[in-house]
């Protein structure tokens, strides 16, 4: 019964998109129709449940560590709802966890405390609050940045930038907490700039600048302009500058 109401559900959406599409043709689409077809979605993915593809991936358990700080994103170990695209289709309003130290995205089964990681080589893009992380595969990139999920700050058609966040973990001078070992976790943000197709790892505001030089007098005078130091809060600068500069070129 169950499997005959999920083809049931499945010949409804394809019935719906093939008739969306056919209308689209003769028509500009109506936010009525993108409203019903996030719907539609969604529905499908709570009737079919834990037969989902989203529930496929690894056992996973928490990271723990004698510290003050830990390993996921945000500074959180609790799972908040979030966006994934996995498997080429889309989930909205799952539950996620990003483990930044192993690089892996973790969920948990609906219903159940259950942890786990999903295929990462499966996960193409994730929203997590109010941050777009992409997946880069081995395919896409070269030999300045590797492949991993990357944070990204901005993109348009010709330029893009990523912050890798990264976290390790060093033991205390002290050495001890409350009887154990402990640790400290250090944060170690890089940031790669995708201009003309390659990528270019930023060590700095000289490189950065460098990097955008068809228009650095330009960004020197808006950081002059604008009261900016790039040493009080580098991401935030390379961000209003990227933009500035994206700006510039169109």
């Amino acid at each position: 019964m169950v499997k005959r109401f999920v083809l049931l559900i499945i010949s409804f959406i394809c019935t719906f998109y093939y008739n969306d599409c056919h209308a689209q043709a003769q028509q500009a689409d109506t936010i009525q129709q993108r409203v019903m077809a996030v719907n539609m979605e969604h529905f499908f993915n709570k009737a079919i449940g834990r037969q989902s593809r989203l529930y496929n991936g690894f056992a996973y358990q928490l990271v723990g560590i004698n510290s003050p700080g830990n390993a996921y994103f945000n500074d959180t170990t609790s799972l908040v709802n979030g966006n994934v695209r996995y498997g080429g289709l889309s989930y909205r309003n799952v539950p996620l966890l990003y483990d930044i130290y192993n690089d892996v995205l973790v969920s948990r089964l609906m219903g159940g405390a259950l942890l786990f990681s999903l295929v990462t080589e499966q996960v193409d893009d994730f929203d997590l609050f109010g941050h777009h992380f992409i997946n880069l595969h081995a395919a896409d990139v070269n030999n300045v940045i590797s492949a991993g999920y990357y944070d990204e700050l901005y993109n348009s058609n010709q330029i893009q930038l990523l912050a890798k966040r990264n976290k390790t973990f060093q033991q205390d001078i002290q050495g001890v907490r409350n009887g154990r070992i402990s640790f400290s976790v250090l944060l170690n943000d890089r940031y790669y700039l995708k201009k003309d197709s390659l990528y270019y790892k930023i060590s700095g505001s000289g490189k950065f600048l460098t990097l955008l030089g068809d228009k650095k007098k330009e960004l020197r005078k808006y950081l002059k302009d604008n009261n900016i130091r790039y040493n009080d809060n580098p991401e935030q600068t390379m961000v209003l500058l990227t933009k500035y500069y994206d700006s510039l070129k169109k």
